[in-house]
């Protein structure tokens, strides 16, 4: 590449990358305006407006040849299509999958030649002038260590998408890893013939540290302390009241209150797509609760477990 074809490389990037975001925030606007459950899922998901924010410094950086902004594009948008994939399967085997195969081809092939771009601009730079410095040194201090973070981040986002990490939000049985489901089979916190429908854990490096289930005939919850596994199930049959009590953040989880005849328990759960809202309307259609999650009689709980 020469210097012209090096920079009209890189302005092709930058203007995809804006056009890209101009097409998100016209999506954004209809999702907020349409007041659907999708839109709320969009809107409770932080890291969905922090890659938003990322891609737009990107595309700003990039029409100063950094290299690593152009980098960044590309891995941001092959993580957006690998994570729409793998959330709407049923994409491959539609129409469509072919035109949206060539749009992505396209972008792709915009956001390579960027790359190819900063590289090149740089190294007529440095043959032009061997003092050439591409950057500051505090660019190199502070993008350096942002790629790195960039880079973990995309990987942990593929691996929770994929299974290979515990997924940080609720999770239907049939998305749960079969891995997962094994093992909470063998620590007898689900029992071999018991269908599940909704999972969410908080746990870090085991899916036994802690965790909230509906299954086909009860509610459990389980939470490791001090090397002690305690367990807490309620039949349906027996639930009297189940409200959310704390509503959660992108930081912390709902509390979410479980009264039975005689006792009672908490479950904590991710408010990420409206998953504590799930975890509630789950057990009042399996249950005898109205639609506030009461009985129309209601009796008094004998004590409550603490499971904050």
């Amino acid at each position: 590449m020469n210097y012209f074809e090096a920079e009209q490389a890189v302005k092709r990037a930058a203007t995809t990358a804006y056009i890209l975001l101009v097409i998100t925030s016209i999506k954004l606007l209809f999702l907020y305006a349409s007041k659907s459950p999708e839109s709320l899922a969009y809107f409770n998901d932080l890291s969905f407006f922090v890659d938003i924010f990322v891609a737009l410094i990107c595309a700003v950086m990039i029409k100063r040849y950094s290299r690593t902004a152009a980098i960044l594009l590309l891995l941001l948008y092959l993580f957006s299509i690998f994570s729409q994939l793998l959330m709407k399967p049923q994409l491959l085997q539609s129409g469509a999958i072919v035109f949206l195969a060539f749009i992505a081809s396209i972008i792709v092939y915009f956001y390579v030649n960027g790359i190819r771009g900063t590289f090149a601009y740089h190294r007529l730079k440095k043959q032009e002038n061997h003092d050439y410095k591409p950057a500051a040194k505090w660019t190199y201090y502070t993008g350096i260590p942002v790629a790195i973070i960039m880079v973990l981040l995309v990987t942990v986002g593929v691996l929770s998408e994929t299974g290979g990490l515990l997924p940080t939000r609720v999770v239907s049985g049939q998305e749960l890893a079969d891995d997962y489901k094994n093992t909470l089979i063998k620590e007898r916190l689900l029992k071999p013939n018991e269908i599940l429908e909704l999972f969410y854990s908080s746990g870090v490096f085991s899916i036994v540290e802690n965790g909230n289930m509906i299954t086909n005939t009860r509610v459990i919850s389980y939470q490791m302390v001090e090397d002690t596994l305690d367990v807490y199930t309620a039949q349906y049959e027996d639930i009297v009241r189940v409200k959310i009590v704390q509503s959660g953040d992108y930081l912390t989880d709902s509390v979410i209150q479980v009264d039975t005849n005689n006792s009672g328990f908490y479950l904590l759960v991710s408010p990420e797509e409206q998953g504590d809202q799930r975890f509630v309307d789950a057990i009042i259609s399996k249950s005898d609760l109205n639609s506030d999650g009461d009985l129309q009689k209601i009796p008094q709980p004998q004590g409550l477990k603490a499971k904050l």
